[in-house]
């Protein structure tokens, strides 16, 4: 364990629009454990047990919806989308699950860190056999343009890198799109989810790549100090309890001079922003649906079942400020340390169409409407690349990207 002492969860302030409240004591169960496997294509999954940490991929709940888990579950499916990646996946289809982020309040201070694992881990292992495809993940050449867009605005011209760590590796987006590219040699993915990872490793078998797999705790890495070149993770520092403890791991693992990116991070005062279009589509939605010829939805439980699909709600903790990522990341002793902004058109154009959607039974929306969905999303995601994102400042825009060096 990393000796660094623990940031309370009032101290960062309150994770606005996240997460709900822990229901009951009663959700959490216990058990951890660690365990590591070598995946080579066509080699059979090992990976069964308890994790300790878990961080997630995709992440992403943002609307305030205590109220809606409150006023039922027809209510809940239409505030609150489950949506848990950043960035379009293949296909217009895909795109409707896989461009924004759903919603929830944040756990609250009295969640142990404890707690707030093994919700973690529970929810992800029931997600995860469903996790790609509802999704929308993708890993063909819209993933890893996707992908590689991101990791240029954190590392610019920086890469290719020899071995790369990434935390909370979910089902394998990031890094089997990256070695697919290139642009990592060796690839070693923790997730404190089993699940996760068995995905992962079916993805790796099927691409015929070779990526290690390791359960574990983020903030307790079972490596030898200076043993990766790049470290990484997507729509993962919100998840974790402890920053400190965390940071102080991923530079022990870095070699002197290697980097550090985190991408999809949670925005507190974009996250209020998108507030907007999310309720103006909550209130024009069933207007829509009628135009669409659209059938209602039902409450999603695509994502393991009705009770793992409402632990969703429980397992985010941050939203940041661009000061509290920056902060938390040079009292590590990280150098170098930037902050970028990502998305602000093409998360109010995909909250709103995701907002409209999640009332809707997706069998049942037109297929013109997901194509103009995916491609607007593309169209205004560049608008933001090429005009906004060099210009304003990084707190108003959904996503936070984080990047640093290790100074040795």
């Amino acid at each position: 364990m990393c000796s660094s002492p623990s940031r309370s969860r009032s101290e960062w302030g309150p994770s606005v629009g996240r997460r709900i409240s822990f229901a009951s004591p009663a959700l959490v169960r216990w058990g951890p454990a660690v365990k590591t496997v070598r995946t080579s294509a066509g080699s059979p999954s090992i990976t069964h047990g308890m994790g300790s940490m878990r961080a997630v991929k995709t992440s992403p709940k943002r609307a305030r919806c205590r109220a809606a888990y409150v006023l039922g579950r027809t209510s809940h499916s239409a505030i609150c989308p489950s949506c848990r990646v950043r960035g379009p996946g293949g296909s217009p289809d895909a795109f409707m699950n896989a461009s924004v982020h759903s919603c929830a309040m944040p756990a609250p201070a009295t969640a142990t860190a404890e707690q707030i694992r093994s919700v973690n881990t529970r929810y992800h292992d029931g997600a995860a056999a469903g996790y790609d495809a509802k999704w929308g993940i993708d890993y063909g050449a819209v993933g890893r343009h996707q992908v590689l867009s991101k990791v240029a605005k954190a590392l610019g011209p920086a890469g290719p890198f020899g071995r790369s760590l990434e935390v909370g590796a979910g089902t394998g987006y990031f890094s089997l799109n990256m070695l697919q590219a290139g642009f990592v040699g060796d690839a070693v993915c923790t997730d404190i989810s089993p699940g996760m990872l068995d995905a992962l490793q079916a993805n790796a078998r099927r691409l015929e790549l070779d990526v290690g797999a390791v359960v574990c705790d983020a903030e307790e890495l079972p490596f030898e100090d200076d043993s990766f070149d790049l470290v990484f993770g997507h729509a993962v520092l919100h998840h974790l309890p402890d920053l400190d403890r965390a940071f102080g791991e991923f530079r022990r693992v870095l070699r002197p001079g290697g980097r550090l990116f985190f991408a999809g991070e949670p925005s507190r005062y974009g996250d209020r922003i998108a507030q907007v279009p999310k309720r103006a589509a909550y209130r024009v939605a069933p207007l829509w649906r009628r135009l669409m010829r659209a059938a209602p939805a039902t409450e999603g439980d695509s994502d393991g079942g009705e009770v793992n699909h409402q632990l969703e709600a429980l397992v985010d903790v941050h939203a940041f400020t661009p000061d509290q990522l920056s902060t938390v990341a040079a009292r590590a002793g990280l150098a170098d340390v930037r902050i970028r902004g990502e998305e602000l058109l093409a998360n109010w154009f995909g909250w709103a169409n995701r907002a409209l959607e999640a009332t809707a039974d997706p069998d049942t929306v037109p297929w013109g409407w997901k194509v103009y969905a995916f491609k607007g999303y593309l169209a205004f995601q560049e608008i933001d690349r090429r005009l906004l994102e060099p210009r304003l400042p990084p707190a108003i825009f959904y996503n936070l990207i984080l990047s640093a060096r290790e100074p040795g």
